[in-house]
């Protein structure tokens, strides 16, 4: 397995009955596929993805454009979005990129083949062999409504690090934000944010992205995707401190 560079300590991959995840996203970008700026371009895409995900809609977004001598202006863009039959996993596809978006899963290395089967798709459709950057982002989130059985002040068992100034008046109603992001080499990065939040209900929550902008085939996307993973592991398994041991193993 690829090992990269990590600012965070390593750290296990152990299961949970209940995992923290509220959203886990992976994406691969392209090079530009003209095909797919058309409208009737996602037909070879479609053709492969349609039986394991049924339900298709279309989305146009738009991207707004600031120049110092131009008026602003908005760029349409295309984006496919496919849903297997029990609306958990959903397919993004652009003339840039293909995603996978799921809120749980059982096992990752699920979600890695899904993500690595449409890259495989992107390419047998329309001739796209190359990826210029792989992202996977996890977002985690602690609460009591998530988790009836923490214990109080269970938010100081998070690392201290991450909860800012709450530590400084902790019976005050506050909210900490911390954003950091990390160069690591040439191609890899990390993008680390935490909010803790003291009220009415507390609440933690760890959003980690980590990515290569490696420019180069689709052969060993399984591999990035594994390495990506412990990265965002890592980070999180250092941010949440001892909470982790209050998670039910499998």
């Amino acid at each position: 397995m690829m090992v990269p560079l990590n600012p965070f300590p390593a750290a296990a991959l152990p299961s949970f009955k209940k995992p923290p995840i509220e959203l886990i996203v992976g994406q691969v970008r392209v090079p530009l596929i003209p095909a797919l700026l058309e409208a009737t371009g996602i037909g070879p895409f479609q053709a492969k993805a349609g039986a394991a995900y049924p339900h298709l809609r279309r989305e146009d977004q738009f991207a707004f454009r600031l120049s110092r001598n131009e008026e602003p202006r908005g760029d349409a863009i295309r984006l496919w979005r496919f849903e297997d039959m029990s609306h958990q996993w959903t397919l993004t596809v652009a003339p840039e990129f293909v995603a996978l978006e799921a809120k749980e899963y059982q096992r990752f290395f699920e979600f890695r083949d899904r993500l690595v089967e449409a890259a495989q798709w992107l390419r047998e459709g329309y001739k796209s062999s190359i990826r210029v950057r792989v992202g996977l982002r996890y977002v985690d989130r602690f609460a009591a409504d998530k988790y009836p059985d923490l214990p109080d002040e269970w938010l100081t068992q998070a690392n201290p690090a991450v909860l800012g100034l709450l530590q400084q008046a902790p019976t005050y109603e506050q909210k900490s934000f911390l954003e950091h992001r990390f160069a690591l080499g040439q191609s890899l990065g990390l993008t680390f944010r935490a909010t803790a939040t003291r009220g009415t209900q507390d609440e933690l929550v760890l959003d980690t992205d980590a990515y290569d902008t490696s420019e180069t085939d689709l052969s060993n996307l399984a591999e990035v995707l594994d390495a990506l993973k412990h990265m965002n592991y890592s980070a999180f398994a250092w941010a949440a401190g001892d909470l982790i041991d209050l998670l039910e193993r499998e």
